[in-house]
């Protein structure tokens, strides 16, 4: 009895214990750039305009292609390029639902990017080496600007019309019927290296996307911003274990004292 006392009490611990976590963002209406000032970021404006199917290096890391996958290095047009720049899909554009696979070249703990023409189809996988840490989707944004709820509010207290978030804010008058917003994704309690990018297994809708930027460091969400989401990890924290060890050690203890 004593046995199955303890495995249930050390699973009560982790069971209560926070984990990591991979908090989602957007930031204030228009922005097109991520908020942190040092991150490293792929503008997507030096590789070839086309479709891609070979792997390429980047700023941020090594985009993995073969003939399987692919990836559309595009110019701007209604459905994306942040500041009228070179921008980057996957489905639609690219002819391919295949998750694309980009290798970072370091760990992060933020990821951001440019969200443009968005749909609930669009997806990111956080992974540290062959872990898994979290899948990210937009149809957590694409439900809280829904137009059917209004506003949102950010961080500081205020609130914005969902409607500043539709239309492409480069010429308000292009694809006014999707959303364009600056998503940031910040780790807290693991660190990542590789980001998987998927579009729900279709090629009906485009996964548009620019200003991939990622940072390691502290960071704090401007007031402006409107947080989304936050989305426990597949990984606990180090505490967890460390706090398992502590009482798995406890228990033995006072085990031997009762014997």
């Amino acid at each position: 009895m004593q046995t199955v006392r303890l495995v249930f009490l050390l699973s009560g611990i982790v069971a209560l214990l926070p984990g990591a976590s991979i908090s989602l963002s957007i930031s204030a209406p228009g922005e097109q750039a991520t908020f942190v000032g040092s991150a490293l970021t792929e503008t997507f404006n030096s590789p070839a305009l086309g479709i891609r199917t070979t792997s390429f290096n980047a700023a941020i890391g090594v985009y993995q292609l073969n003939t399987n996958s692919a990836l559309a290095i595009l110019a701007a047009n209604q459905y994306g390029g942040a500041n009228g720049s070179n921008y980057v899909s996957l489905g639609a554009q690219s002819g391919t639902s295949t998750p694309v696979s980009l290798q970072l070249n370091a760990s992060y703990n933020y990821f951001g990017f440019w969200w443009s023409a968005g749909d609930r189809n669009n997806g990111l996988s956080l992974y540290d080496g062959d872990q898994f840490l979290a899948r990210i989707s937009t149809a957590d944004i694409t439900n809280r600007l829904s137009p059917t709820t209004g506003q949102v509010q950010a961080v500081n207290g205020s609130f914005y019309n969902n409607s500043l978030f539709y239309g492409n804010p480069n010429d308000l008058t292009q694809n006014t019927g999707e959303p364009y917003a600056y998503v940031s994704l910040i780790a807290t309690g693991v660190t990542f290296n590789r980001i998987v990018f998927d579009n729900s297994g279709t090629t009906g809708t485009g996964f548009e996307s620019d200003n991939h930027s990622v940072y390691f460091g502290s960071i704090s969400v401007p007031g402006t911003s409107v947080l989304i989401s936050n989305t426990p990890t597949a990984v606990p924290e180090p505490a967890t274990f460390a706090l398992c060890g502590a009482a798995l050690l406890a228990l033995g203890y006072t085990r031997r004292r009762r014997a």
